[in-house]
């Protein structure tokens, strides 16, 4: 199982903190752990400070990250708070103030989880626009979730696109007088500054123009949803006519594994380009 601290989190596990110091917040996210574990406030007051006085849970950048591990609670709990104003003696490792806590209550039992834990939360918060965006203007519980969450769905959709993107190979005929040539590339050549296709043949060099590479952006994410049903389309099919009659196609082959030209505009032209994309999985097409 993947544990990330985000799927944890519910209308009750974020908070806006109201104290100025860093023991007023730390009170209100005590509080707040003691009813969602229903441990006794005491046990979760004493591990949690003498966790504090081994060594600082301010890992920087605004962001802190108190955890503790106890017994007798069946899954993790994560409680993200948002500071209403910095709080300047949280004493980070940086020396600046503290603006979000993420605070873990783990199972003893389940060192891998909180593991798990502790580095989705490195991972996510270490992005200085999302941090950013976390405590701007007046921050509220639903726009602390929200945001959240819409982090997690964005990172697991580029994710998802980069991955296809490494699969997804386009070509077309090459526009110089008299060569035969095929210009290919990968559609996840297309995220580097330096890319530019060429001819393999004559060599001449095409620069892949704006509104052309946002069309095929576009033509990417509409892939990766597809594929994303592949269990659902695996199951349907098309039927189309021939002569003679109508054949059955699936349509995650159709749709799945693109191997089809589409026509866009280009260069002032209309270009047919050949796009191949294979299935992710070889049980697709059973």
């Amino acid at each position: 199982m993947n544990y990330d601290f985000i799927g944890f989190l519910n209308d009750e596990s974020v908070m806006v903190l109201r104290g100025s110091t860093k023991l007023e917040i730390m009170d209100e996210l005590i509080d707040r752990a003691a009813e969602l574990t229903r441990l006794n406030r005491d046990v979760i007051y004493r591990m949690t400070w003498k966790r504090e006085q081994m060594m600082t849970t301010g890992v920087g950048n605004g962001l802190a990250l108190p955890h503790i591990r106890v017994n007798d609670i069946p899954q993790p709990v994560v409680i993200v708070g948002v500071s209403e104003k910095p709080i300047a003696d949280y004493q980070s490792q940086d020396a600046q103030p503290v603006r979000v806590v993420v605070f873990i209550v783990a199972p003893d039992e389940n060192p891998e989880a909180y593991l798990q834990l502790l580095g989705s939360v490195s991972r996510r918060l270490r992005n200085p626009e999302l941090l950013a965006k976390l405590t701007e203007g007046a921050p509220t519980e639903a726009a602390i979730l929200q945001t959240l969450r819409e982090s997690a769905e964005s990172a697991f959709m580029n994710t998802k696109t980069e991955e296809l993107a490494d699969k997804a190979k386009i070509d077309f005929g090459c526009f110089e007088e008299g060569c035969d040539g095929a210009v290919s590339f990968r559609l996840a050549d297309l995220n580097s500054r330096t890319f530019q296709a060429v001819c393999p043949k004559c060599h001449r060099p095409y620069e892949i123009d704006g509104a052309l590479k946002e069309k095929l952006d576009r033509l990417l994410k509409l892939i990766g949803s597809i594929r994303e049903a592949e269990d659902i389309l695996g199951d349907c099919f098309v039927s189309v006519n021939v002569a003679g009659g109508s054949v059955r196609v699936p349509y995650a082959l159709l749709l799945t594994r693109l191997n089809t030209l589409i026509t866009l505009n280009y260069g002032g032209r209309s270009v047919d380009f050949h796009l191949r994309v294979e299935p992710s999985s070889p049980e697709t097409f059973r």
